[in-house]
């Protein structure tokens, strides 16, 4: 016998996103791999034509007019194609939905912060520029993935600079 935890409709529902796969307040950015349109039967055991996201990392998501109005705005386009690659914000609410309240999944309509790159250690970063100077590593690589401070940044332009001649 298998004795179950966590919220009753993981059970029930494992195979779409919903409220329940969530921590409360937590809210991720996703990226959508594609939108596509699926029969999925509804309430009633009846299949009906619904739109449906996939994300990566997560299972995929029944899609309703509210959201689909929330990620055009946050993307900047009403166009399915276009919202291939982008980054959405998900987070749950309670909305009244069926006769009663419930949980719901929701797309922020906007843009969701850029992530924060992180600092580089002093070890670190003066180990990358000795690789950089023995032509092991593309000291460019640095600005894309730390945050620098002002000294180390003029370093890593003047080596780029070096390089480039």
């Amino acid at each position: 016998m298998k004795e179950l935890k966590g919220h009753w409709k993981k059970a029930t529902n494992p195979t779409d996103l919903g409220a329940w796969d969530f921590e409360e307040g937590s809210t991720p950015v996703v990226k959508i791999l594609k939108v596509t349109e699926e029969e999925v039967m509804n309430l009633d055991g009846k299949k009906e034509p619904c739109i449906i996201m996939y994300f990566e990392g997560y299972k995929p998501m029944i899609l309703n007019k509210t959201n689909m109005k929330a990620i055009s705005k946050s993307v900047g386009s009403a166009k399915f194609e276009d919202w291939l690659n982008q980054e959405v914000t998900l987070f749950t609410c309670q909305v009244k939905a069926f006769g009663d309240t419930v949980d719901a999944i929701r797309i922020k309509p906007t843009k969701p912060k850029a992530k924060a790159k992180p600092a580089i250690t002093p070890e670190r970063f003066a180990a990358a520029i000795e690789a950089s100077k023995a032509g092991k590593y593309d000291a460019a690589k640095l600005v894309m993935q730390f945050t620098l401070s002002k000294d180390q940044a003029k370093a890593v332009n003047a080596l780029i600079k070096t390089e480039s001649k």
